[in-house]
């Protein structure tokens, strides 16, 4: 007679574990590296839009203004990091670049009416700078591309710049703008 088994060997059951080990482990590796990826692109569409509204508030303040001034807040300043710019109804807008972020505040009679902070990433070697070779002049700032996507291990990317002239929206009054140092406070101030 012939006994029909009935188990299965301690091996046939140690090698199944394996495959769905070998299985599941594949999954979860996927799925991580999908999450992953999915946090990468979410992260570069928020860093995208950051620079975006970044440009546009820039553009608009830049051109309705009617003084540009350049600024370093701090004497170890290699560049200048604070823009100065005078709107045409006497409105005073502040740009600060910090290493992680750039701090815009509007000031109206010396007060502040608006403060907001952009999440990109400036170029502080480079900080502000004017062109004033131009009609209008020219100012200009770098960004980082590789801010906001969680990971510094990628190929280093160019900066971005972003322009902005300066008196577009405002009737051509004459006024030069100027770089001032920390030390040399705006009583002192060198014209670029």
């Amino acid at each position: 007679m012939n006994a029909r088994r009935k188990a299965f060997t301690l091996v046939e059951l140690l090698t199944v574990m394996t495959v769905f080990s070998a299985i599941f482990g594949t999954v979860m590796l996927t799925l991580y590296a999908m999450q992953k990826t999915s946090r990468g692109f979410s992260e570069g569409i928020a860093t995208s839009a950051q620079q975006q509204r970044f440009d546009t508030q820039l553009r608009v303040d830049a051109h309705q203004s009617r003084e540009a001034e350049l600024k370093k807040a701090n004497s170890e300043d290699t560049a200048p990091t604070l823009l100065e710019l005078t709107l045409s109804d006497n409105q005073v807008v502040k740009y600060q670049l910090y290493e992680d972020r750039i701090e815009r505040q509007a000031f109206a009679s010396g007060n502040v009416v608006h403060h907001e902070f952009f999440s990109v990433s400036p170029v502080l070697g480079q900080g502000w700078s004017l062109d004033q070779v131009r009609p209008f002049p020219l100012l200009s700032v770098q960004l980082n591309q590789n801010s906001g996507n969680g990971s510094d291990t990628g190929p280093t990317l160019i900066p971005i710049r972003v322009d902005a002239a300066v008196r577009i929206a405002v009737s051509p009054k004459i006024v030069s703008p100027k770089i001032v140092s920390p030390a040399n406070n705006a009583s002192s101030s060198t014209t670029q």
